[in-house]
């Protein structure tokens, strides 16, 4: 590993995404959305007085979230169920933002006939890739990091604090500070796969989310209230996305090959 390499790497790449103005848009605009979108909905449920919400037999979700905190009413059960969607959701975000930037990092590149003389370095594909990644993970991370404080706050704005103090509890933050950067590195690593075989940004794009679907999989099935998050869940997602994680590395390592990628793309 060669740091002054991959530190010229990540200059010259951050340099580009700055002058890129739609993807910027789209990591403060995807998540901030969300993050206005929740509180909206949170600040409409809060007008409505709390004899007003009446749980029927069949909704499980509600009666489920009453049983687990016993000291909740219906009114912040619905709180909690909403956050539970939310955050869930910003995570699979978290797994999608950084796949854009990886995408056109390759292809892009290519396109623009800038990524020739890159490839004519000594720099090692190791490090390159590293580069690259570490480039499209950090922005979406941050973004992720912040949207996830933010519904935290306005949670505790609007809710009461016994429905912010869940939003906060350990399985939540242990979700942004461990799997968030794993769905992250998952999504940049799927992304240079798939700019290894294609020419263009928007099947990259599209080949990249086939490979994430287990990832968007699992956030669907815990947004729906087939899967709750606990401690447990995020230990073994963790181990999970770790094997995942090194398996797409060790898969996009193997698959770019710089003769051949600029010998097909030619």
């Amino acid at each position: 590993m060669n740091r002054r390499h991959i530190f010229a790497v990540m200059r010259k790449e951050w340099l580009e995404l700055i002058r890129t103005r739609t993807l910027l848009f789209t990591l403060a605009f995807v998540p901030g959305a969300l993050v206005c979108l929740n509180a909206f909905v949170e600040y409409s449920i809060s007008t409505v007085p709390v004899n007003a919400f009446h749980v029927r037999e069949g909704e499980r979700l509600l009666t489920g979230l009453m049983a687990r905190y016993p000291g909740i009413n219906v009114r912040e059960a619905a709180f909690v169920l909403l956050n539970e969607q939310s955050l869930s959701l910003l995570l699979v975000i978290a797994a999608a933002l950084p796949a854009s930037i990886a995408s056109h990092a390759i292809v892009g590149e290519k396109v623009e006939r800038t990524l020739e003389p890159l490839l004519a370095t000594p720099i090692r594909t190791g490090d390159l890739l590293l580069a690259k990644c570490t480039i499209a993970v950090l922005p979406s991370l941050v973004m992720t990091w912040l949207a996830y404080g933010a519904t935290v706050l306005c949670v505790a704005l609007i809710a009461t604090p016994q429905v912010a103090l869940i939003a906060l509890r350990p399985a939540w933050w242990l979700s942004y500070a461990v799997l968030a950067p794993l769905l992250s590195l998952a999504s940049s690593f799927a992304a240079i796969i798939a700019s290894s075989r294609v020419s263009d940004a928007r099947t990259a794009q599209g080949l990249t989310s086939f490979l994430l679907l287990p990832v968007v999989g699992i956030g669907v099935s815990t947004m729906m209230g087939f899967l709750y998050v606990d401690v447990r869940f995020v230990f073994i997602e963790t181990f999970v996305l770790i094997v995942f994680d090194a398996m797409l590395l060790w898969i996009a390592v193997r698959l770019f090959r710089r003769e051949s990628i600029l010998t097909r793309w030619r």
